[in-house]
């Protein structure tokens, strides 16, 4: 993310908060959504962390698996910039999770026009839990 936008590097280094302008998000978080998702984000968008940027950048933040007791899921795309694909599945891997990857989609995907393709799949996930 620095890299592309140099210009958040003061509020992350400095634990302040920052918030992406339509073009960030449009180049960043809506990259593969339609202008209707954007949009919306760019009405709805509040300033980010940057303690909590600086932490996801460097990796500071770890949560050992032993310590997760719960099922866990991934649920990737490749046009997520936040998460790219070449993380994903190491994400899955560490934690013993199932990766459900969602080709053409990017990190609003939730939000977008196609949510209800990961959204069906995470219920199938959940229902064939043990228990449920």
């Amino acid at each position: 993310m620095v890299r592309r936008f140099p210009r958040f590097l003061p509020a992350i280094l400095g634990s302040r908060t920052f918030a992406p302008r339509r073009e960030d998000a449009r180049a960043l978080i809506c990259n593969a959504s339609p202008r209707s998702v954007l949009d919306e984000y760019a009405a709805q968008v509040v300033a980010d962390s940057g303690t909590v940027a600086r932490q996801i950048m460097l990796g500071s933040v770890s949560v050992d698996p032993a310590d997760v007791r719960c099922p866990v899921l991934v649920v990737g795309t490749d046009e997520d910039r936040i998460s790219p694909l070449s993380v994903q599945p190491k994400l899955a891997r560490r934690y013993g999770a199932e990766l459900l990857p969602f080709p053409g989609l990017d990190h609003l995907h939730m939000v977008g026009p196609d949510w209800q393709g990961p959204a069906d799949a995470v219920l199938v996930w959940a229902e064939g839990l043990p228990g449920l």
